[in-house]
C-alpha cells in the first residue's frame, strides 16, 4: 500500500496539468489585444476532409500580417500593401477545433479583412475558431465538409 501512495498523489497532478490552458482570455471572455498585436507570418495551411490533413499553399506565406491594438490590420508582401481590420468575437455554437474535432460551446471566431484600394486586391479570411498559444495563432474554419487550418507565427 505504501508503494501506491506516491502514485495516488501524482495521478491527480497529471490530470490537473493536462487541463491547463495556454490561452490568455480576459475576464469578459475576449482575448487580450496584446496577444495578437504585432506582425505575423503564415507558417502552415492544411485542410482535412476526413482523410487526414493535407497541406496546401495559399500564396499568402510570402507576406507579413500586422495586427494593431485599434483593430486595424495590414498585409505586405513586397509588391503591395493591403490595409483593413481584424476582430475576434465570442460566439456560442458548433465549430471544429485545430485538431479537426467538433465542439458545441463558447469559442472565439477570428476575421481579417484587408484590401488595396488602388488595385482592388483583397484578403478576406474568416475563421470559426481561433486559439492564441505559444507564439502562434491557430485558426480553423469549416466549409463543404472540409476543416481548414491556418497557423500564423510571430514575425
Amino acid at each position: 500500500m505504501k508503494k501506491l501512495l506516491p502514485y495516488l498523489f501524482a495521478i491527480p497532478v497529471l490530470f490537473f496539468a493536462q487541463s491547463c490552458s495556454k490561452d490568455v482570455i480576459s475576464p469578459d471572455g475576449q482575448y487580450q489585444t496584446a496577444n495578437i498585436t504585432g506582425s505575423w507570418v503564415l507558417s502552415e495551411t492544411a485542410e482535412n476532409n476526413g482523410s487526414g490533413w493535407s497541406y496546401f499553399n495559399t500564396g499568402l506565406d510570402k507576406g507579413v500580417f500586422s495586427f494593431y491594438s485599434n483593430s486595424s490590420a495590414s498585409y505586405e508582401d513586397g509588391y503591395s500593401q493591403l490595409t483593413g481590420n481584424w476582430d475576434i468575437q465570442t460566439l456560442s455554437g458548433g465549430y471544429y477545433d485545430r485538431y479537426g474535432d467538433f465542439h458545441n460551446d463558447v469559442h472565439q471566431s477570428f476575421r481579417i479583412q484587408v484590401q488595396d484600394r488602388y488595385t482592388n486586391n483583397s484578403i478576406n479570411l474568416y475563421f470559426d475558431d481561433v486559439v492564441i498559444a505559444s507564439g502562434n495563432i491557430i485558426a480553423t474554419s469549416y466549409t463543404s465538409r472540409t476543416v481548414t487550418r491556418y497557423i500564423f507565427r510571430r514575425y
